[in-house]
């Protein structure tokens, strides 16, 4: 017997009255589980009500006037039967019928961010509209999108990142890559936000959180509330709580275990002797004789035109050691960048963008913050590299904010780009420092 038919045969004995203990149990259980089912319940319990009502019509039809015994005989039956739906369905019934969640586009900054729902084709979308279910494409290093789900619980996605919601009873969504911030308005007893990745499942009531998600591995900070983390390898679960972190990866080996989430350091100096991380975005020059190592610029989708043709932009990506887009540096009131780089054009006539993307000391999605430097406004030394020493407090956010600075907020990364190719950016040296 197929499921279908089955589920059936236990919404027939339903209608009936004539489930007992076990048989009323496996309806409950089949309609707590499964969409699909609670959509086929709605169906048969509309057609059984048409049918009734069709029949206590004809009824009336051929009873004289005088039959009010008759008709009236009818009347325990229909009563014990929807008392017995209103025990046993009830609540199914209020959440299946409840109107779908929505999803409002409430900003892009930079890059391309698209949708799709699996029946119609990828479009490309602007702010202020309005969705369901679907499957969201953030195109860009430096590019972010907000959606605002409509009991108020927020999304930010940050670079390239793909995810899909799954419109049922709880909010559900599958994170295929890319880094999202949530910020969880409280859930409803027994259904919570889910958030799964490929290798971990998150289970939250109302918080706010990042997690980072890989082919390999899934990356969480908590920055209030908890969060349930299930490692999918093996199954194992623990709860974060509030200013923890914990990662998921494939490794059984290791404990799934949190510890405490720690500020980055307010001073870093990148040199590039040696090879960056993989997931770094750029072509690192080793060393060669006196020479230093240096990283040049890559070509990246940073948007796309009105037909959809892609917006190509040359940076290098600059972020935390492992693949999870951990904050790595904190910046202060009077922190200072220091950049050494160069670019093809001898006469310096090049302009070279430097954005920074942040979190606030919470965790929570703090802005990007840009500035545009002028490369003529450097002076380069024989080998045509230019050294740029530039208060922080020189950024500006890209986007209107409250708080427009940065000080107090946390690097996720550091992108420098230029719109054209043939500015040949190359960055030897990065240093972040505060007194």
């Amino acid at each position: 017997m197929s499921a279908a038919h089955e589920l059936d045969v236990l919404l027939n004995r339903l209608i009936d009255g004539t489930l007992d203990v076990e048989t009323t149990s496996q309806l409950q259980s089949t309609l707590t589980v499964s969409a699909p089912a609670r959509r086929r319940y709605r169906q048969i319990l509309a057609m059984h009500a048409g049918l009734q009502w069709d029949y206590v019509a004809a009824v009336r039809e051929q009873v004289s006037p005088n039959s009010r015994t008759s008709r009236l005989r009818w009347l325990p039956v229909i009563m014990a039967l929807a008392a017995s739906l209103l025990v046993v369905v009830g609540l199914w019934i209020y959440q299946s019928t409840r109107p779908l969640a929505t999803l409002t586009v409430a900003s892009i900054n930079g890059g391309n961010f698209s949708w799709n729902n699996g029946t119609t084709d990828r479009r490309s979308l602007t702010e202020k509209e309005v969705l369901t279910a679907g499957r969201f494409i953030l195109e860009g290093d430096s590019a972010t999108a907000v959606l605002r789900f409509d009991d108020g619980s927020v999304l930010t996605l940050t670079g390239d990142t793909e995810l899909t919601t799954i419109n049922e009873d709880a909010k559900k969504i599958q994170l295929t890559r890319g880094i999202i911030s949530a910020d969880v308005q409280p859930q409803h007893a027994g259904y919570p936000f889910i958030v799964r990745t490929a290798t971990a499942e998150l289970q939250v009531i109302g918080t706010r959180f990042m997690v980072a998600a890989t082919d390999t591995g899934t990356a969480l900070d908590v920055h209030h509330g908890r969060v349930r983390m299930q490692r999918l390898a093996d199954g194992q679960a623990i709860e974060v709580a509030a200013q923890q972190s914990a990662t998921a990866t494939l490794d059984v080996a290791q404990a799934l275990q949190s510890s405490d989430r720690q500020r980055p350091p307010t001073h870093i100096n990148l040199t590039f002797n040696q090879a960056p991380p993989s997931h770094w975005g750029g072509t690192w020059i080793s060393p060669t004789g006196d020479k230093s190592g240096f990283i040049r610029a890559v070509p990246y989708v940073a948007g796309r035109t009105d037909k959809d043709a892609p917006i190509i932009h040359h940076g290098i990506y600059i972020r935390d050691q492992d693949a999870f887009s951990r904050p790595f540096v904190r910046f202060l009131e009077d922190s200072q960048l220091t950049m050494r780089f160069r670019v093809a054009r001898p006469d310096g006539k090049a302009k070279v963008l430097l954005l920074i993307c942040t979190h606030t000391a919470s965790g929570a999605f703090g802005g990007t913050f840009n500035v545009v430097l002028n490369a003529a406004d450097y002076s380069a030394d024989a080998a045509g590299w230019r050294t740029v020493r530039l208060p922080i407090a020189e950024l500006s956010p890209s986007r209107p904010m409250i708080n427009p600075s940065i000080a107090d907020r946390d690097a996720i990364f550091i992108l420098p780009h230029t719109v054209s190719a043939q500015v040949g950016l190359e960055v030897a040296s990065l240093t972040v420092s505060a007194p």
